[in-house]
């Protein structure tokens, strides 16, 4: 058995969640950077994102892990070591809004009779979602919150009936008492 088959054999049944976000710069170029060596070296990705930066020549990636604290943040020292990344930082997913602010958006389209339509929108309410476009014979839905939101929302929506989701998959900004302190990892340099 090889070594990678061996990993994810013995690799224990219950793993944290842990994000990274990283500020990538060099166009497309160090995108593909650190998209290679997620692939080369990154355990489960749930979701990668990655939208425009601070700044114009840079973007934003946040990466969902499936993995322990000490792996997340091996990887993060890996992405750190590439020429184009100007700084990366790791956290847990589940840390409750006390680390970071994660935060997902979402496009539902689900079946929405003309008879049923204002219960339907009430009840999105309830979640902080607004209905966008409406037909004949289905409604669809603006969401943003945790991850955890738009599933509760997909639960109660699936009864009646989901055409189609799209999500952007999880989008995160860690919490710092000043700007700049996110930044540095545990036993990295000050700046």
């Amino acid at each position: 058995m090889s070594k990678a088959a061996w990993a994810i054999a013995s690799a224990p049944e219950t793993c944290d969640e842990q994000v990274i976000v990283t500020l990538v710069g060099g166009g497309c170029g160090g995108l593909e950077r650190v998209i290679g060596l997620l692939r080369r070296r990154a355990p489960h990705i749930t979701t990668l994102n990655v939208t425009s930066g601070e700044r114009d020549d840079e973007s934003r990636v946040t990466i969902h892990l499936r993995c322990g604290r000490e792996e997340a943040m091996r990887v993060a020292a890996h992405i750190r070591k590439l020429v184009d990344v100007s700084w990366a930082t790791t956290f847990p997913a589940t840390s409750g809004g006390d680390v970071a602010l994660i935060r997902e958006f979402a496009l539902i389209r689900a079946a929405c009779a003309p008879a049923t339509r204002r219960d339907l929108v009430d009840t999105a309410h309830l979640f902080g979602a607004r209905a966008v476009d409406v037909t004949e014979s289905t409604i669809t839905l603006e969401v943003s919150g945790s991850p955890e939101t738009i599933e509760q929302l997909l639960r109660m929506l699936r009864p009646i009936g989901v055409y189609e989701v799209v999500r952007t998959g999880r989008m995160a900004m860690p919490r710092a008492a000043e700007p700049g302190e996110a930044e540095r990892e545990e036993g990295a340099p000050a700046e």
